[in-house]
């Protein structure tokens, strides 16, 4: 059944795949002229590299007199919002940074999500699939059908174990269009940048260790994701992306969001490990924390008195050897961080 709703996820995401915005400036040329009676917006982005991988879109907009969001418009010259998007606009996930024209105003970040098909973390947005389900004809309702039962049922099982989970904290939209008090806000003025630093997507990866369907009883390892946001301020990479736009002449001013700047912020932040255990039938035998910037931290996340939990790494090892070694020992260099989730698989899957 998942592998089912996996293809019907990603046909309902690809149906959604758009050009990027036309207010966004290509430091390459051949998009928009960042005006003088605009301003223009600044951030760098990193990506972890998970697998499988994760992408962020990232909501801007102007706010009205009431403080309110304004209907988004990006045509050059006039928008009045931003849309940052890797995965429906097909953004390369390794691009540096994002740059925007706009009109000056008071703007607000109103939404920033993860978006990955077949998450299980990953919240099911019924009133975003339900548009794009509708815009698709027959196959989009049929596919917003299915995914939408089946993640009602899940999440039914999940809630009445656990309670309700937490709203994304990374939605700064109340249910009445009006702002959260911790959105981030900032002002844009004509002729300068404002800069709002870098946004590093990371993820906490759990590795859940299951028999294959199709198989006589053999093993892999399923990827679970929680993905993250931190912010950082890097000016050297600001003058930089500046100078590449040919924008080295305009004032850059600073506003750093300052609801991520303190460390990690989570799309699914009720999402525990007692919580992970349970959907995955209790068989994680590891996770690993992956930052934009920054090594990897493994560890173990099941129980150190679990009956199939190692007790001790294994010698380390060439991923060329591996092949001759038994289930056991890789899982305890798996553990130990001493070879890749992706050698471990390649091991595993061995007749």
């Amino acid at each position: 059944m998942r592998p089912l709703l996996m293809l019907l996820a990603l046909g309902l995401a690809l149906a959604g795949c758009a050009a990027p915005p036309g207010n966004e400036l290509n430091p390459n040329g051949g998009g928009p002229a960042a005006g003088p009676g605009n301003g223009v917006v600044l951030f760098g982005t990193a990506s972890s590299q998970e697998v499988p991988p994760v992408y962020w879109a990232i909501d801007i907009r102007r706010l009205d007199h009431s403080g309110r969001p304004e209907p988004a418009t990006s045509s050059a010259g006039t928008a009045n919002s931003i849309t940052f998007d890797q995965f429906g606009a097909m953004h390369d996930r390794s691009a540096p940074f994002g740059a925007y024209s706009v009109l000056p105003g008071e703007y607000a970040v109103v939404r920033m999500a993860a978006q990955q098909v077949g998450g299980m973390f990953l919240d099911y947005d019924h009133r975003a699939a339900g548009a794009q389900a509708v815009a698709m004809g027959p196959t989009g309702l049929l596919a917003y059908a299915v995914l939408g039962t089946a993640a009602a049922s899940e999440r039914a099982a999940e809630e009445a174990r656990f309670g309700p989970r937490a709203p994304s904290p990374l939605n700064f939209l109340n249910s009445d269009g009006t702002l959260r008090a911790e959105a981030p806000r900032f002002s844009v003025r004509a002729g300068e940048i404002v800069y709002l630093g870098e946004f590093l997507f990371g993820a906490t990866r759990y590795f859940d260790e299951r028999i294959e369907p199709g198989t006589a009883g053999g093993r892999g390892i399923r990827t679970i994701v929680s993905p993250f946001v931190e912010n950082a301020v890097d000016l050297a990479a600001a003058r930089a992306a500046q100078t590449r736009l040919g924008l080295a002449a305009w004032p850059m001013r600073t506003a750093q969001p300052s609801v991520l700047a303190r460390g990690p912020v989570f799309v699914a932040p009720s999402m525990s490990r007692d919580r992970v255990e349970w959907l995955s039938a209790g068989t994680v035998v590891g996770e690993e924390t992956a930052r934009a910037r920054g090594t990897p931290t493994p560890k173990l996340a099941a129980p150190a008195d679990r009956a199939d939990a190692p007790s001790a790494p294994g010698p380390s090892g060439d991923a060329a050897d591996l092949s001759a070694v038994d289930r056991r020992e890789l899982q305890q260099r798996f553990l130990a961080g001493e070879i890749t989730v992706e050698q471990y698989r390649s091991a595993t899957s061995r007749p």
